[in-house]
């Protein structure tokens, strides 16, 4: 064993005794050794059983004497709890109390505990920027900024209201032992609510020497009041020899790294936080969102939730078309379940993917096995991160196949998922290319060919011409007569009844913008095939109401990042 351990181990008995001194307990079967990996950390002497007198499976027990709350904050530093400034902010006492015993050093009655805490952490805020640079991409890499900012903040008004002291100078609480309070608190609290049974507002308190056990989830552990302290209990036998654990919650990878420094392998509470901007929306879908109770816009993805229904349904109502809205709104009201169609869901899954994408391609994947424990912390995290994402994407990839798929096509049985979406999306609408590879429409798409200059899509897609062909393509629908076998004939016997074709009015500069492509488009194509483009049937008004159903009626469809999107116009009903 080393110096430093031994002198580690040596600190750590002395706030044991201390602890003991003030009524608190450490278990005759705990022992202290260090590890290379968490430090300080508690092992079995002996076994400890559970079932019998109940101070047996107490582990340890610190006096309320001793814990370090609002109240002794407040009344160490300024004399007295109602002198304090900070009544609806407990937490900026505490640490600035944490200043306060640290500068005391070992004239602080806290000493003992003061002395074991760690001097430096591994969360981010602690980070090298090479290590910081490993968490490109992920929301820590964000937050670790907006964190350090509001704490450099509220210790710059904190410190103002410190009563500065020939034995304490107010300059003496540094922005780096505030980080350092900061740290401890967020590493090792436990709520007021549960230590002291305070009511109302629940701040975090510091319990020396219970709070010096390791985390491990579901552990069973309890927590209790016995002889007026603050105890944690075994809640099963734990054999000699094996780590003595706390048990911190359902915390994932994201909120242990932050708070605590450290991440887990195999977090089965991992979650990834998915923020999502959301742009303005017009008054009817607020109100939509606020009836289905999605008030923000974070949304948490986990193993076992993979895609939310409330990530699914901001989607959905961000991207529905009016008439859409309408159903929703109605289903709601009639069933209190959202009913959606098939175009939105397929536009909501798209837009969704697209933002899923996205963030997978900013997360940086480990290139080389972690050798030091923050590169481990980083690695489980991102890991973890990339695992979750993968697996929505997965979830959004089959629900989009399970809507487009063939009704004679039961499974996907090829296991390329996204190539079999493009494959039968034309099954439930058409796009600027399958149109143009569909000999039915020869006559169309050879007109299209003259006067566009080509009849391939990707390059009338460069040129910008993708709208305009899709506007006419519509409006070429409507002034066919359709076989009513056609798959797009109930399809458009209901647009023209959903958008009213009878009655489509438009204002002055809609008419003018759509006379101008008339006049500009229909007389060449009409050169070309009188018979399909005459002049007398292409309306400015056929061409706006074609185009309120192409934007209406469209979703974009990008299934990968490789892939350039693809606006289709959905007729599945």
């Amino acid at each position: 064993m080393v110096k430093e351990e031994i002198e580690e181990l040596q600190k750590m008995q002395i706030m044991t005794d201390w602890v003991q001194s003030h009524g608190g307990c450490c278990s005759p079967s705990l022992e202290f050794k260090i590890s290379k990996d968490t430090g300080s950390t508690a092992y079995a002497k002996s076994e400890i059983a559970v079932g019998g007198e109940i101070k047996s499976s107490r582990l340890l027990a610190c006096p309320i004497s001793l814990v370090i709350d609002y109240p002794k904050a407040a009344s160490l530093i300024w004399g007295s709890v109602e002198e304090c400034p900070f009544a609806e902010q407990p937490e900026v006492a505490i640490r600035l109390f944490l200043c306060r015993e640290r500068i005391l050093g070992n004239e602080s009655v806290w000493a003992p505990y003061i002395n074991i805490l760690p001097t430096s952490f591994d969360t981010p805020l602690y980070f090298t920027d090479a290590e910081l640079a490993l968490l490109a991409g992920t929301n820590i890499y964000g937050d670790v900024d907006l964190r350090r900012a509001a704490w450099e903040e509220e210790w710059k008004n904190a410190v103002s209201f410190v009563p500065n002291s020939a034995m304490i100078p107010a300059k003496l609480y540094t922005w780096e032992l505030y980080l350092w309070a900061c740290t401890v608190l967020s590493s090792r609290s436990f709520p007021s609510k549960l230590v002291l049974k305070t009511e109302g507002l629940s701040y975090p308190v510091l319990v020396p020497l219970v709070d010096s056990l390791n985390h491990r989830p579901l552990t069973p552990v309890y927590w209790g009041d016995l002889d007026n302290t603050f105890s944690i209990y075994a809640a099963q036998t734990i054999e000699a020899g094996h780590e003595v654990f706390n048990n911190y919650g359902p915390k994932g990878n994201e909120e242990l790294l932050m708070g605590y420094g450290f991440c887990l392998e195999d977090n089965k509470f991992d979650v990834v936080s998915l923020k999502i901007r959301r742009t303005a929306l017009a008054p009817d879908k607020e109100s939509l969102l606020e009836a289905m109770g999605i008030t923000n816009d974070v949304f948490y993805l986990s193993d076992t939730e993979p895609l939310p229904e409330n990530l699914l349904n901001m989607f959905r109502v961000q991207f529905a078309n009016e008439p859409e809205i309408e159903i929703m709104r109605h289903s709601l009201y009639d069933s209190s379940r959202l009913q959606s169609t098939t175009r939105c869901d397929i536009s909501a899954l798209g837009r969704l993917n697209i933002a899923i994408s996205m963030k997978i391609s900013q997360h940086k994947a480990p290139r080389r096995a972690p050798t030091t424990r923050r590169e481990k912390s980083i690695f489980y995290y991102v890991t973890r991160q990339l695992e979750i994402l993968r697996t929505t994407q997965r979830v959004i990839y089959e629900t989009l196949y399970s809507l487009v798929k063939p009704a004679d096509v039961q499974v996907n049985e090829s296991g390329e998922l996204v190539k079999d979406i493009h494959r039968y999306m034309n099954t439930v609408g058409f796009s600027l290319a399958s149109v143009l590879a569909d000999a039915r429409f020869e006559p169309f798409i050879t007109s299209i060919d003259s006067v566009f200059g080509s009849s391939d899509a990707v390059d009338l897609r460069e040129s910008d011409a993708e709208d305009q062909i899709l506007v006419l393509f519509v409006a070429h629908l409507l002034l066919t007569t359709l076989d009513v076998s056609s798959p797009c004939s109930a399809w458009l016997t209901t647009m023209k009844s959903r958008y009213n074709i009878d009655g489509f009015d438009m204002d002055s500069d809609l008419f003018e913008d759509f006379e101008n492509m008339r006049e500009q488009i229909i007389p060449p194509l009409a050169e070309h095939n009188a018979e399909v483009f005459a002049m007398e049937k292409w309306t400015s008004r056929v061409l706006a109401w074609a185009a309120t159903v192409v934007d209406s009626e469209g979703v974009v469809v990008s299934v990968d990042t490789e892939s350039t999107p693809e606006y289709w116009i959905v007729t599945t009903l």
